[in-house]
């Protein structure tokens, strides 16, 4: 009996002693200690503020267990789940630029060159779409650079099947807009997970997966306490961040003010269900910081420093000893994936297979294997320039034992086709207020691949219709353009500030152009146009002669887009050149030449100061034309006279304009300058003086979503001053 439970107890020692060294092989450190887990609210920028806290916790020893977290606290907490430590979070955020990370649409450095037209010549932000009906874009922004960010670090984590996988296990919650439920995200890809959590409602762009609609999950749990207490932990660290009761005097009035505070409120009462499930609360005070202040993030981080450290008392019990931190942090790693060292291969992820074959022959002229992320990452944004595709992002995968990245092509749901739109104001106290309006309607592979469909409709200022088919010749950059198009426009003389003569313009026509696509910053066309063309005075004495017959010409024209910005630029330069053959012309019996060269460039001084030059001019080799074929006059085209006030056979035209920013650093949405600007040149006929005409202008600049605003008034040479202002496009 006695040597029978002998052998009984020896069996069950052994089994124990082979089963609970299997178990705890990767949870000795755990076993002995309470599970300890992590809660981070969302809050924008604000939510930087948790980097502090870890950087607290991980110095004093405290062991994350679990975390769970919303919005820019599912970041956070992303970035710590998969393997990151505090130190590498904040070198991870350091190295973000925020400015580029969060704008609303691609920088205009990585638009092709039809793109950077559309954006030149229709500077509305607002882009609609046709293609079930009129919609607007799901957000103001794409998240394309934001889907950049989070493929750094998540691309190894794609298909968990569950996130106890990760290095620490990780719940993040979103919002399902189809049924106004709360979902938890604790398996499938991280990338999806964070992206979903992040995409604030108007803001950014809803994140489709699996069927579901989905949003940020602070509008229902802002402070997801009982999604990491459902992960077994039993001691709840939560890290809220409240909105704080404000001033009266800095309670916003505006209607946008209004909209975040409320929501900073409404968001704040999903955090109060469920902090009293925490055991430990800290709250860094980030009153006083703005949903935006995405640059603040050092002074965030040192809140929620020293918020974890008044929590010291409550926190130090947790440490651990020097011996089981490192080998907690020696399990964090051994469950840590990396990225792989020599990708071979790209794999493609669109709906449209046609586009697929197109962007897989642009990425080969871009990238090669073994495909490094920086180059990747600027080919992807590349692709986004075309206009197709509103992000696109990647993560890794292996195909028959290779491993390599997939490609995540985001198409825009509301388009193609695609509608843009133009307000232009044009105003002074000498020349009244102009006002127009326009639209381009543009159909996209059409006939195909990088060929498209642009209709323009303008009335107002300048009264034209036009069309364009843009046809690429299969996968060279040779195109044919042939377009048609009908203008009506006037041209008005001023004498002294005063109107006293106007003229009709109406020229109905078509074109052939052959041209060569080069890149994203050159176009070479050349072509030929016929029209019929009218001409006739319908104000003042009788000084210009009527005119009306065909008018052909053949054109050379060459383009370069170099600059960093439609409407401010603050690098690069901007060539426009073209010489046109006039060979029939109701204007004039002789055939005629037509040259114009214009340049534009521009440089940073220091963060703040722009230098913008522009040097420009032309001529034609007949000199007796009756009719205007350069004008100057204008907001920043000698702003001091009135529109088109000097015309003639050439002209010449230079300027300096430095701009100050107004703000300590560029805003998201727009900006606002300080602007001076000096100016010299002439328009004039060869039996009149050439001498330049000089003038200055201060005003205010602004980049706006509605295109570029000017205000301010000029002051001529002869004593000529006037108040501007204008809407729209001015460069």
């Amino acid at each position: 009996m006695v040597r029978t439970a002998v052998r009984i107890l020896a069996s069950l020692t052994v089994v124990f002693l082979v089963t609970g060294d299997f178990e705890a092989s990767p949870n000795k450190v755990r076993n002995s200690r309470p599970r300890i887990g992590l809660t981070l609210a969302g809050g924008s920028a604000r939510g930087l503020a948790h980097l502090g806290v870890l950087t607290w916790l991980g110095e004093h020893r405290v062991p994350v267990d679990c975390v769970a977290g919303t919005s820019m606290g599912g970041l956070v907490g992303g970035l710590y789940a998969a393997g990151f430590d505090y130190e590498e979070i904040r070198e991870f955020i350091q190295q973000i630029d925020w400015t580029r990370t969060l704008r609303p649409d691609p920088a205009f450095r990585d638009l092709t060159y039809r793109r950077k037209e559309d954006r030149r010549e229709f500077p509305n932000q607002l882009e609609l779409g046709l293609k079930d009906g009129v919609n607007l874009p799901g957000g103001l922004s794409p998240c394309h650079e934001i889907g950049l960010l989070l493929s750094r670090f998540t691309n190894p984590y794609g298909g968990l099947t569950s996130f106890d996988e990760l290095p620490t296990p990780f719940r993040t919650v979103a919002v399902d807009l189809k049924d106004g439920t709360e979902y938890v995200f604790q398996e499938g890809s991280l990338f999806d997970a964070l992206r979903a959590t992040m995409a604030i409602p108007g803001v950014f762009s809803p994140w489709i997966i699996g069927g579901r609609t989905l949003v940020d999950g602070g509008l229902l749990n802002n402070l997801p306490v009982d999604v990491v207490k459902g992960m077994g932990a039993e001691v709840i660290i939560a890290v809220p961040l409240k909105s704080h009761v404000i001033a009266s005097e800095k309670m916003p009035s505006s209607l946008t003010g209004i909209a975040g505070r409320s929501l900073d409120v409404m968001i704040g009462g999903t955090e109060l269900r469920h902090i009293s499930l925490a055991d430990i609360v800290v709250s860094p005070d980030v009153a006083g910081f703005g949903s935006a202040d995405f640059h603040r993030w050092r002074e965030l981080a040192d809140l929620g420093y020293k918020a974890t450290a008044q929590k010291a008392r409550e926190l130090e019990p947790l440490a651990l000893s020097e011996q089981e931190w490192r080998q907690y942090l020696e399990e964090r790693r051994a469950r840590r994936r990396v990225a792989p060292a020599r990708p071979a291969f790209l794999a493609l992820e669109a709906s449209d297979g046609r586009t697929t074959e197109a962007v897989d022959r642009e990425l080969a002229r871009w990238v090669a294997a073994p495909y490094a992320t920086g180059p990747l990452e600027t080919a992807l944004t590349w692709i986004t320039g075309w206009g197709r595709f509103e992000a696109a992002d990647y993560e890794s995968c292996e195909r028959r034992g290779l491993q390599g990245y997939q490609v995540n092509l985001r198409e825009k749901k509301h388009g193609p086709p695609f509608l843009n739109s133009l307000i232009l104001l044009d105003g002074s106290q000498s020349d009244g207020v102009r006002l127009g309006l326009g639209a381009r309607l543009t159909f996209l592979d059409v006939p195909g691949a990088f060929s498209e469909w642009r209709s323009d409709v303008n009335f107002g200022i300048l009264n034209r219709l036009s069309t364009e088919l843009y046809w690429r010749a299969g996968a060279t950059r040779w195109f044919v353009a042939p377009r048609g198009f009908y203008e009506n426009s006037d041209f008005d003389v001023y004498r002294e500030g005063k109107r006293q003569l106007s003229v009709e313009f109406r020229e109905p026509g078509a074109g052939l152009d052959v041209g060569y696509a080069g890149g994203r910053t050159d176009e070479v066309r050349f072509g030929y146009q016929v029209s019929r063309l009218a001409a006739s005075q319908s104000l003042g004495t009788a000084t210009f002669p009527d005119a009306k017959g065909i008018l052909s010409q053949w054109r050379v024209r060459w383009t370069h887009e170099g600059q960093d910005s439609a409407m401010v630029p603050r690098h690069g330069l901007r060539a426009v050149n073209e010489v046109r053959w006039v060979a029939q012309s109701p204007l004039t019996d002789r055939r005629y030449a037509q040259l114009q060269s214009r340049f534009s460039w521009a440089a940073p001084i220091k963060r703040r100061n722009t230098i913008l030059a522009s040097l420009e001019g032309g001529f034609a080799t007949d000199d007796q034309i009756p009719y205007p074929v350069f004008s100057l006059g204008g907001p920043y085209r000698l702003s001091a006279l009135s529109r088109d006030e000097m015309f003639g056979s050439r002209y010449y035209y230079a300027s300096v304009l430095a701009l100050r920013l107004l703000t300590e650093r560029e805003g998201i949405a727009g900006n606002f300058h300080l602007g001076v600007i000096y100016e010299a040149g002439r328009a004039f006929r060869l039996d009149q003086p050439a001498k330049p005409y000089h003038d200055v202008a201060v005003g205010i600049v602004g980049e706006t979503p509605l295109g570029l605003v000017f205000f301010g008034p000029s002051y001529g040479q002869d004593g000529q001053w006037k108040i501007s202002f204008r809407l729209g496009r001015l460069f």
